[in-house]
């Protein structure tokens, strides 16, 4: 299957250039800048490799000097047999993120925003050494900031920041030159981030927006900004038509749906609904909310003409936007030089912004149809990967859907699982602490948030196809070990009817074995001490009996079934271990002592020997 990349700009880039790709080509990355492209593809080697055209005044598309180009050049990196998951362009910078959460970062290094710790250009990929150790995946840059994700969600920030918009707060410094972690938002989950001219957006793993920065034209959403969020900054220094104003920390944007995929363009935002549903709000003097008129937007708003399109991917350039739906269509407005010659529905219409969506025609020099894979936006560029296969048409947009909302509902559910569980294990061991020094309420209420939190991930699991590889185990192995110690803790303070809720849901969560059986077994005192009937309590024992596997543990678990005697009436007929552990039908066998307890009269006593159990000691409660 032949694939494509079509650009179309002004200046450097030309007006229609055509990259053809190989049908081996993996996954195609495209990131556009102001003046510049750069994307994946396969080398002669057939080995995944950068390549990048278009102005190079300042060394951004990396490949050794300044000398711009209209023909894809190859990015000379440290890293030749890895691949990359994420690109990024911004005015004169380019950011580049490995399979490995490896960042590399080339072009103008002013205002810090190339991380390196100096201001200082490079014409050539550099290392981002202040990151080893975080694994980055994924990044964005702004016109003179740059933005990355690491892999548990946190979010990291360097470059200007006389705006705010790297989401600090008040640092007193106007711009960063290493990364710095946004402290702000370092409690949510982010999934995916996007950079404007000179403010930034994220994206939480639970569909949330925020954004920070300037707020030129309404591109932070924000509403009126004096009336709803009063810590907004005056900046009387900037000459804008209108009083604007300066959030410089991370500040949440109300949009009526879930959000899956979020992007920025020079004064305007936009955001992808989980349902396909499309966003924009900011600047809209050229037509780039593809609301029908040249107004801002100080609000999101839904795009009506795409109302009933399902959106995967939104890209924003300077004055234009572009939208990706399900079915490999096309869809731009705004204004962007020479592109809007290609929406104009007739050759005599004149040239000038479009204000609603219009589908873009893509078509091969046979006229046949193309159809779009992944689109992305730059200054007032548009670069689009098409496939010409028909039958491909909704593989691919599925392939351009992992890039936008797909990938960011594998993440979020992969994100969000991994917090539950780092949550779940410092709750539980906050719990063992205080078990340990024999706080058993405090330690209850521990375990109890690591049971309420592991329900909450057992449901996410069940309803969500993205999930780490082992979690569940993991989660299981969790919650059984705290099920254990909540019992343990609800039964030293005689809270009798919660350790036995704890019992049941132990119960439901673990396989056959020993620990199923003496948990069941404690359950059983439990229930005892509140004076609950047991019903042939030898039959639930007899059963478990039958699902273990091992002749080892049908011996120990026979043992403990013999142990259970009646202490004010002689001992009851037992079944026979030996054939038990053949799997025959139980033989009676009448006992000739019974076990009987010193202490309190009690309805039964669980005696442990040593040959009959191979566990943790005093894992289940015992009165003598």
């Amino acid at each position: 299957m032949d694939m494509e990349i079509l650009v179309w700009s002004n200046g450097w880039l030309g007006k229609h250039e055509v990259l053809e790709i190989s049908e081996r080509q993996p996954r195609t990355l495209i990131s556009c800048g102001w003046r510049h492209v750069v994307c994946t593809l396969l080398d002669k080697d057939s080995r995944p490799a950068l390549y990048a055209w278009g102005e190079n005044v300042h060394g951004q598309l990396g490949t050794g000097d300044t000398r711009s180009s209209r023909q894809p050049r190859k990015v000379s990196t440290t890293c030749e047999d890895d691949t990359f998951i994420s690109l990024a362009s911004g005015r004169s910078h380019t950011l580049a993120v490995t399979s490995k959460g490896v960042t590399f970062a080339w072009g103008l290094g002013k205002s810090g925003r190339l991380g390196l710790g100096v201001p200082i250009s490079h014409h050539q990929p550099c290392l981002l050494g202040h990151l080893r150790g975080v694994r980055i995946v994924e990044v964005a840059c702004g016109s003179s900031h740059s933005l990355a994700v690491d892999e548990n969600g946190g979010l990291w920030g360097w470059g200007c920041h006389k705006f705010g918009q790297l989401g600090l707060g008040d640092v007193g410094q106007e711009s960063l030159k290493l990364p710095h972690q946004v402290d702000l938002l370092r409690s949510t989950l982010i999934a995916s981030v996007a950079a404007g001219d000179k403010h930034s957006i994220a994206l939480s793993s639970q569909g949330i927006v925020f954004s920070w920065g300037l707020n030129g034209y309404g591109c932070l959403g924000a509403g009126n900004a004096r009336k709803n969020y009063p810590d907004f900054v005056e900046d009387d220094s900037l000459l804008f038509p209108e009083p604007f104003r300066v959030c410089n920390q991370p500040t949440r944007v109300n949009i009526e749906d879930s959000i899956a995929a979020i992007s920025a363009g020079l004064f305007h935002s936009a955001a992808v609904g989980e349902k396909g549903k499309l966003y924009t709000w900011g600047k809209g003097g050229e037509g780039q909310l593809g609301s029908g008129m040249m107004a801002d937007l100080y609000v999101p708003a839904a795009v009506k003409d795409l109302k009933h399109k399902n959106i995967t991917k939104a890209a924003c350039g300077s004055f234009h936007t572009a939208a990706l739906t399900n079915e490999g269509e096309l869809y731009v407005w705004g204004w962007a030089g020479d592109c809007n010659l290609l929406t104009r529905e007739r050759s005599d219409e004149p040239l000038g912004p479009v204000l609603r969506p219009r589908r873009l025609q893509l078509k091969d020099k046979e006229e046949q149809s193309l159809f779009a894979i992944n689109v992305c936006c730059g200054g007032s560029t548009l670069a689009v990967l098409v496939c010409s296969d028909r039958e491909s048409k909704v593989q691919k947009s599925s392939e351009a859907r992992s890039e936008a909302s797909e990938r960011y509902l594998q993440e979020r559910a992969s994100y969000l699982m991994i917090r539950e569980v780092q949550e779940m294990e410092a709750h539980q061991d906050k719990g063992n602490r205080l078990r340990a020094s024999k706080k058993s309420m405090l330690a209850a209420k521990e375990y109890e948030i690591v049971v309420s939190i592991g329900m909450r991930v057992d449901k996410l699991l069940a309803c969500s196809p993205f999930a780490p590889d082992g979690i569940r185990d993991r989660i299981s192995a969790i919650l059984q070990e705290t099920l254990s110690g909540l019992f343990l803790c609800l039964f030293h303070i005689h809270d009798y009817q919660g350790a036995i809720e704890a019992a049941n849901l132990f119960l439901q969560l673990s396989g056959p074995g020993l620990l199923r059986v003496e948990m069941l077994i404690s359950k059983l005192e439990a229930m005892d001490l509140l004076g609950i009937e047991i019903r042939d309590p030898h039959s639930i024992l007899h059963q478990l009996l039958m699902d273990v596997e091992t002749e080892r543990d049908r011996r120990m678990i026979a043992n403990l079934i013999m142990k259970i005697t009646p202490l004010d009436k002689p001992a009851p007929n037992m079944f026979d271990p030996g054939s038990l552990m053949s799997n025959k039908s139980p033989k009676l066998l009448k006992s000739t002592s019974s076990s009987r307890s010193s202490g309190p009269c009690r309805s039964y006593c669980i005696l442990r020997a040593e040959d009959a159990l191979c566990t943790v000691d005093d894992f289940c409660p015992r009165v003598i």
